[in-house]
């Protein structure tokens, strides 16, 4: 099972059928707004969770101290 995190923050991201096209544009500031409009953007609001973020971004946000490294709730394994 991957690592799961929990947003120290409030969080927004690409949600993973987004993040293709975020990279292939050199992030959402180089976007049109067309091609913006087409983007899922996940929100997290801080102490929960933060599913499926993007693989690039864990060690930043680790290092940052916006996410933590969170124990799989009782019960999952």
């Amino acid at each position: 099972m991957a690592e799961r995190y929990r947003a120290v923050v409030d969080l927004s991201y690409p949600a993973p059928g987004s993040v293709k096209a975020v990279i292939a544009a050199g992030g959402m500031s180089k976007m049109t707004e067309a091609q913006r409009s087409k983007i899922i953007i996940k929100y997290v609001k801080a102490g929960a969770y933060a599913e499926s973020l993007p693989e690039k971004s864990i060690k930043w946000l680790l290092k940052g101290g916006l996410i933590k490294a969170a124990a799989a709730p009782k019960g999952r394994r």
